[in-house]
């Protein structure tokens, strides 16, 4: 309501003995990703909201408090940003903290559970005969912990552990891995499922067998490599991750910078937006600032697989080099 009469607000307080220069600041949709903060004075303000297109509801400060701006410019590479998150809760709380020390402004867009699929229980069968694995790879933190989950649950003696080989996708994983006290013997230069994909091959001997926990939606590159070179596997989709999107899902096109950490979360994604609207919120997505980060080229390419651009891409698959090339981006 006051938007609507702001210029005969600020012409009463004029009459009524206020400075015409007198600081005044109309504040819509505070602290979320649409927020919008117009400065100006008694004078100008209602010419200034107009210009910028507030619509109400909204507040208005006059005053010496509207002119001053206590936010310090010291606040790192991607200050004032505002990042979109599409992930589970764990993975919300690592970006969270790596952008908030980078001075982004973080919003969950998207909170994605991960559910446990019905070849759950084919793991624990496997669990009872490990003896005949020399290696178990892991492609993410969500196979790590519920592999672990069932591990323990099923009192497995860890001990069989000891002739089997670890091998894991990239720095996130290997520390996942390192929770449960067991190091990683094999982690490709380049963190993605390919490359994983790639040293196994190398690394493994003829006779050997790989047990691979993973995704529904994994890689499907990766099983073809494996199978193309021979290897004995024995791969099971453990897991599936749905999403729902939050009350800043209205704020989509506002944010500087939209993140996706797997092909999951893409699918997730996509199924609240649907398949049949990608194309055109693409076309509405490139007419603002808005940018798409994918953690790597696997995700990527889920994304492309509905018409939508990754901009941002780090050479290594992990949280820190996404956010590290983000914060170049916004450099250059």
């Amino acid at each position: 309501m006051g938007i609507s009469h702001l210029a005969e607000i600020a012409d009463k307080l004029i009459r009524e003995g206020k400075a015409p220069q007198t600081p005044a600041a109309v504040i819509a949709n505070g602290c979320m990703p649409g927020e919008q903060i117009v400065r100006g004075s008694l004078a100008t303000i209602a010419g200034d909201v107009a210009e910028a297109g507030i619509k109400p509801p909204a507040i208005i400060v006059v005053g010496e408090t509207a002119g001053y701006d206590f936010i310090s410019s010291d606040r790192g590479a991607l200050a004032d940003k505002k990042v979109g998150i599409i992930g589970t809760f764990a993975l919300q709380e690592r970006m969270r903290r790596r952008l908030l020390e980078k001075g982004a402004r973080v919003y969950t867009v998207c909170e994605m559970k991960v559910e446990e699929t019905a070849e759950i229980r084919e793991l624990d069968k496997e669990l009872e005969k490990l003896s005949k694995y020399s290696w178990i790879a892991f492609t993410s933190q969500n196979s790590i912990r519920l592999f672990f989950t069932h591990v323990f649950r099923e009192k497995i003696d860890l001990r069989q552990f000891a002739g089997i080989r670890f091998a894991v996708v990239g720095s996130g994983t290997r520390d996942a891995l390192r929770e449960y006290g067991f190091e990683a013997d094999l982690i490709p230069e380049r963190y993605t499922t390919e490359a994983l994909a790639e040293s196994l091959v190398k690394a493994m001997k003829p006779g050997e067998k790989l047990l691979l926990p993973r995704a529904l939606q994994g890689s499907a590159r990766m099983v073809e490599i494996l199978e193309e070179n021979g290897i004995n596997k024995t791969i099971l989709p453990i897991y599936d991750v749905q999403g729902k999107k939050t009350e800043n899902w209205k704020y989509l096109l506002d944010f500087d910078v939209l993140t996706f950490a797997s092909a999951s979360g893409v699918e997730a994604f996509i199924k609240e937006l649907g398949a049949e609207n990608a194309a055109k919120w693409e076309r509405d997505r490139r007419k603002k600032p808005t940018k798409i980060g994918a953690i790597g080229a696997v995700t990527a390419e889920r994304l492309e697989k509905y018409g939508i651009h990754a901009d941002v891409i780090p050479e290594q698959c992990d949280i820190e080099h996404l956010i590290e090339e983000m914060a170049k981006e916004r450099e250059e």
